[in-house]
């Protein structure tokens, strides 16, 4: 596997020398697949998008086996989006596991720049992993790589939704439900007074132009606000065939 300048490789040195192997440290089957912005899979047809990404962010490569799951997952997450883990099955993609030259399991490596870095085989203790990834970002800030990556996870506790609307000002609140009802009298009622507390609510005027037109093509207004149908002028209540009455 081909190193990075030995000129850039001050913090490098420190990062090999911390090799431990720790296998018993790996998680048990059965854990949560990586899926997210900071921890994902990847093999050797997508690992392109991978080497790419290096040039913006150090890339963490984990090579795991079928039954484990990634250990170093919760640990790459918060350093907060300055560093990226992508996960391997170094049974399934033999062309990761030639280039990175794996030859047992857990073994993790990195990538910065598109070129790659040994880090350790097993997994250390937390402090010990901390440290060889705070010797990498060093690493990388020498080398130009000093981009984040959006984390894209919502809070816990909390979902996906988009969050809820602001609510209305009351008098648009009492429209929309008279509205909802088919009580456009009130609506527009409502929508009067909240133009006679604020003649700049252009809200409110639309709302009223809006319902008013809905409350004249449904008529509702003449029959339930008490005042006359409008007079309408003796020719136009003529039907077909029939003379007007006098």
């Amino acid at each position: 596997m081909t190193d990075l300048p030995s000129a850039n490789l001050r913090g490098a040195v420190d990062l090999s020398g911390l090799v431990r192997r720790a296998s018993d440290a790996t998680r048990p089957a059965g854990d949560a697949p990586a899926s997210s912005s900071l921890v994902f899979d990847t093999n050797d047809a997508s690992f392109q998008s991978v080497v790419e990404l290096s040039t913006r962010v150090p890339v963490i490569v984990e090579f795991i086996a079928p039954g484990l799951s990634s250990a170093l997952g919760p640990v790459v997450e918060s350093y907060g989006g300055r560093l990226v883990l992508a996960v391997v099955d170094g049974s399934v993609n033999p062309q990761l596991a030639q280039a990175f030259q794996v030859r047992e399991v857990p073994t993790v490596a990195a990538i910065i720049g598109g070129r790659p870095v040994n880090l350790f085989i097993g997994i250390p203790s937390d402090a010990e992993v901390r440290q060889v990834l705070d010797e990498l970002l060093q690493l990388a800030a020498e080398n130009g790589v000093t981009g984040t990556v959006p984390t894209g996870e919502p809070a816990e506790g909390e979902d996906d939704a988009e969050p809820a609307p602001e609510p209305l000002p009351p008098h648009h609140q009492e429209a929309f439900d008279a509205i909802s009802a088919g009580d456009y009298p009130t609506a527009i009622a409502e929508y009067r007074k909240a133009i006679t507390e604020n003649p700049r609510d252009q809200l409110a005027v639309a709302g009223l132009a809006q319902v008013s037109l809905l409350d004249r093509l449904t008529g509702t207004t003449a029959g339930r606000s008490g005042m006359p149908p409008p007079r309408v002028p003796a020719t136009s209540t003529r039907s077909c065939g029939s003379p007007t009455s006098t």
